[in-house]
């Protein structure tokens, strides 16, 4: 087994909307609870963000900062908005810790400034970085170098001097890049082709920067190269298969809180009516790997706890076919220790998450769910329900191995208690 590292995930805001709900509801407060791999990137202008600073009476953005010790990133994409965080922005962090001297400016190291190099050039990011540093300490900085994998030859170019100034982030967005994943045969988006990373693998490579944290943001939701109906948001194996595969090539991947409505599809927590999406679901277990030991394989990973062993396991039909067939045959799995002192009864927790169990769309159809609008209360009560299909028993490895049947496109998560 080898630790795992690189299982970050860039939780992407669009509006300051959705940041008020990512402070003010406290449902979502598991995105960033239990563990410090997760990025909020502010996608929003600065003079939004000024706004909101301007008219938050009561320091709400402040304190949630401050308190909860979230790592946000916010973009800059001149030299005058970096002026506008320092002289505006930055005066009322302040002005409130002056007020609030139990707290500490170090928790600002949590707060990191994304440069572009489509919009400002290598030199002028520098100046503004050696300015932002005058006034703040342990400060972080990123880099969106999409424009550069784009042209791989001014990206050979500027190699030494990204070396030399060493941001933390590198983002590589997928909506930006020439063609999707830069995988030249990616006819119709094939998963399979998709999850191969090839192309954009070479370039990171040849760069001699692949040590450094690159992040893949608008990670795509498409349909199934096979099924016109099914988008690949629906399908568990499949969300567990890609994760598996980008954590080899990218320290995270960038998913948007909501469902934005334009054409430009990307993976998401929760759609834009506000109901839990399947990778909602499966958010807070596919983020328990995070600095843990584990190994994986083909179709399943096993990670081990302080306190468990967990075992996920994903069909693979799904990914091979990439169509969302239910009457296919079920093929059982069976599971036990190969040390034979470690075959005892444990507890075991038994999770299965599929298109039925946790889909918000099997539960409520797409067209019902946008020809209304849904009150809060009715939204946390369908939550409540519509959760994966679960079950907690005792098992005697020492008797019997574990028999699970795997339904189609369906994962099964198996927490054996130590």
């Amino acid at each position: 087994m080898a630790e795992s590292r690189n299982d970050a995930i860039v939780i992407q805001i669009h509006s300051l909307e959705e940041f008020r709900y990512l402070f003010e509801d406290k449902s979502m407060s598991y995105i960033f609870e239990g563990t410090q791999n997760v990025l909020i990137y502010c996608m929003m202008d600065v003079e939004s963000i000024r706004a909101a600073f301007t008219k938050d009476v009561d320091c709400g953005f402040i304190k949630f900062v401050l308190t909860t010790q979230v790592n946000l990133a916010v973009q800059i994409k001149s030299s005058e908005k970096v002026n506008i965080y320092i002289d505006e922005i930055y005066s009322q962090y302040k002005s409130f810790l002056q007020l609030h001297p139990e707290l500490s400016e170090d928790k600002m190291h949590a707060v990191s400034y994304i440069f572009n190099l489509s919009t400002m050039s290598i030199k002028e990011i520098y100046r503004n970085i050696i300015k932002i540093q005058r006034y703040r300490n342990n400060v972080r900085f990123g880099v969106d170098v999409t424009h550069l994998f784009n042209h791989p030859e001014t990206f050979k170019l500027m190699e030494p001097q990204l070396k030399r100034i060493g941001f933390d982030y590198y983002f590589i967005d997928n909506h930006k890049l020439t063609s999707p994943y830069l995988n030249e045969d990616h006819e119709a988006l094939l998963t399979k082709e998709v999850f191969k990373f090839s192309n954009i693998k070479k370039i990171m490579n040849d760069m001699k920067l692949e040590e450094r944290k690159y992040y893949l943001l608008n990670v795509h939701n498409n349909l199934l190269l096979n099924d016109d109906k099914m988008e690949i948001i629906e399908s568990p194996p499949l969300l567990m298969g890609m994760v598996k595969k980008a954590r080899t090539n990218f320290f995270g991947l960038g998913i948007d809180l909501i469902e934005q409505p334009d054409k430009k599809h990307t993976l998401y927590l929760y759609d834009r009516n506000g109901f839990r999406s399947i990778l909602g679901n499966m958010y807070e277990r596919l983020m328990e790997k995070s600095n843990c030991n584990m190994k994986a394989y083909d179709y399943y990973t096993v990670v081990n706890h302080p306190h468990k062993i967990t075992i996920f396991v994903g069909d693979w039909r799904v990914v091979e076919s990439e169509n969302a067939v239910d009457d296919e045959q079920n093929i059982q799995i069976h599971i036990n220790f190969k040390d034979i002192t470690l075959r005892r009864a444990y507890v075991i927790f038994y999770e299965t998450i599929s298109n039925v169990y946790g889909n918000i769309k099997y539960a409520i159809p797409t067209q019902l769910r946008n020809n209304y609008r849904w009150s809060e209360e009715c939204i946390r009560k369908i939550e409540a329900y519509n959760k994966p299909e679960f079950s907690v028993f005792e098992h005697n490895f020492e008797e019997e191995t574990l028999t699970l049947n795997l339904d189609y496109n369906t994962v099964h998560i198996i927490d054996i208690y130590k």
